[in-house]
């Protein structure tokens, strides 16, 4: 079986029996079943470009781990110490690359989906609505670059040019790049109700599918000792990584 679980096609999803104990093993369910919608609605006609396909589906993974009540683990800290050392380089490399795969393909589809939300065109907070709706026209026959001009109403590569621009802009200020994303307060812990209290030990804060910023809200909570992306280190792996 390759990695801890997976989807293929319109219809099948496994997972491995023992890391269904393991409380990420939530956002691996909603990431594979996105990957499943995906397959459904694109009609086998084509494919989206796999950093999108994975950086959605981590967000979708994400938010829901976070609105069941859980806290930002050491994976969501490797995925944002990668976003907050991504070089325009890197991004061009990788957003370029249509059926890449591995660590760093997750990771930049991801910050590239967080950027979309929170950055591009003044902040798009409805960006996974958006690109259901693209993936739709994609299975009703428009093509990739269409499909995204018609929704967002900008080509992709303009997307890639103004993302390459914000890596170069806050190059070393991992505050100023990650400010806003889901990864802005990890580490943090607020207040929970009881029945998360009862799931789960202590968590961050819930971070809705489509939320105006995940930092909203937020009151009384204690920053860290030490600044969250500084312990860890990105640690860039082939092959599939695990899916949040």
């Amino acid at each position: 079986m390759k990695g801890l679980g997976y989807a293929e096609g319109r219809n099948l999803m496994v997972v491995r029996d023992e890391y269904l104990d393991d409380p990420l093993s939530e956002g691996t369910l909603a990431h594979e079943l996105t990957h499943i919608q995906d397959a459904r609605q694109l009609l086998g006609r084509t494919r989206l470009p796999s950093f999108l396909a994975e950086g959605r589906a981590l967000v979708i993974g994400h938010a829901y781990r976070m609105a069941l009540g859980q806290r930002e683990n050491s994976y969501d800290a490797r995925m944002a110490a990668s976003a907050a050392t991504f070089s325009a380089e890197d991004a061009g490399r990788l957003l370029r690359d249509y059926r890449g795969a591995g660590w760093d393909n997750k990771a930049v589809g991801t910050f590239l989906v967080e950027y979309m939300r929170v950055g591009w065109n003044g902040g798009t907070p409805d960006v996974l609505a958006r690109l259901s709706r693209m993936v739709e026209a994609m299975g009703g026959g428009e093509d990739f670059d269409a499909a995204f001009r018609k929704e967002f109403g900008r080509r992709f590569g303009d997307l890639r040019r103004d993302f390459a621009r914000f890596l170069d802009a806050t190059k070393g200020e991992p505050e100023a790049r990650l400010e806003g994303t889901m990864w802005r307060n990890a580490g943090r812990r607020p207040r929970t109700n009881a029945r998360a209290k009862q799931a789960f030990p202590a968590f961050s804060q819930a971070s809705p599918p489509n939320p105006p910023s995940p930092a909203c809200g937020l009151r009384g909570i204690r920053p860290p000792r030490r600044r969250w992306w500084e312990r860890t280190q990105p640690r860039r792996i082939a092959g599939t990584a695990r899916s949040a």
